[in-house]
């Protein structure tokens, strides 16, 4: 679940500036409602509550992201620390000369 309040002239400039229809990463990479937005007015502690209650009771719901979010995991893992040593050894090599 995603909550979010940001000043309202920052959420007025970002309203028109969206590109997308969500602001989670999550949906935007789903290209759905993977995750409830709750945006300004909308993040309140009751809906915040409701929202959290609804993925406690309802494992179907609960398996759907978690399953969603071991692929997108799996699609942006790009070994971080291999790629880094190869770049500092690459370097390395090059300023040995």
């Amino acid at each position: 679940m995603l909550a979010i309040q940001v000043h309202p002239l920052s959420y007025w400039i970002m309203k028109r500036l969206a590109t997308t229809e969500w602001i989670g990463l999550p949906n935007i990479l789903a290209n759905e409602s993977l995750v409830a937005e709750l945006i300004q007015d909308q993040a309140t502690p009751q809906k915040i509550a409701i929202q959290m209650g609804r993925l406690i009771a309802d494992s179907t719901l609960r398996e759907k992201q978690i399953e969603a979010f071991e692929l997108q995991y799996k699609a942006l893992k790009q070994n971080a620390s291999e790629l880094a040593a190869d770049a500092i050894t690459e370097w390395a090599q090059l300023n040995e000369r």
